[in-house]
């Protein structure tokens, strides 16, 4: 059984990055959270998604199998356009068969109001997962998703790239010595 029940926001936001880069994925559901990876055709942007079951509040995320299905994002995301954020949504999978080929389709349920059913892909049919190149990263800076959205929003008023870097620091003797988070 795969059931996730939560707000309109939560299932529109949670692959609305993806869809900003690719118009289809592949989902991987699984009991302990739902991944993605996937690369824009020109192999230059990448968005590795984990979304463990701890994000979700208890009784929201009820999976007890391990399926990956290939997933329209495009299409997924826009059978919320009519929707309100605080809505509550409801995303289920279950499998059927077709010509005798068994397929799997997504039945998406908003505030009782709108059912809509979307049949799946098969993972064949939908490019392959990215691979993830071995990165080490040599520092770590902690920010509000407020804080980032903010700066990403004031940087593309001015161009159409940015570069982030970080500089190592001194802390200030009034400053407490633990790392710094915005």
């Amino acid at each position: 059984m795969i059931h996730i029940t939560s707000t309109v926001k939560t299932l529109k936001d949670a692959l609305k990055p993806v869809g900003a880069i690719s118009d289809e994925c592949r989902l991987n559901i699984a009991p302990e959270g739902l991944s993605v990876k996937v690369v824009d055709p020109a192999n230059v942007a990448m968005i590795v998604l984990n979304l463990p079951k701890k994000v979700f509040h208890e009784g929201e995320y009820m999976v007890d199998e391990t399926l990956q299905v290939g997933l329209d994002v495009a299409t997924y995301l826009s059978l919320f356009e009519e929707a309100d954020d605080n809505e509550g949504a409801e995303f289920s999978i279950e499998p059927f068969e077709e010509k005798g080929v068994q397929k799997h389709r997504l039945i998406l349920k908003i505030a009782g109001i709108f059912e809509q059913t979307l049949t799946l892909m098969k993972p064949d049919e939908v490019r392959k997962e990215a691979n993830v190149p071995p990165l080490t990263m040599r520092a770590q800076v902690v920010v509000s998703k407020e804080f980032l959205k903010r700066c990403l929003d004031m940087a593309t008023k001015v161009g159409d790239y940015i570069r982030i870097l970080a500089l190592p620091y001194e802390l200030h003797p009034d400053l407490p010595s633990t790392p710094l988070i915005i």
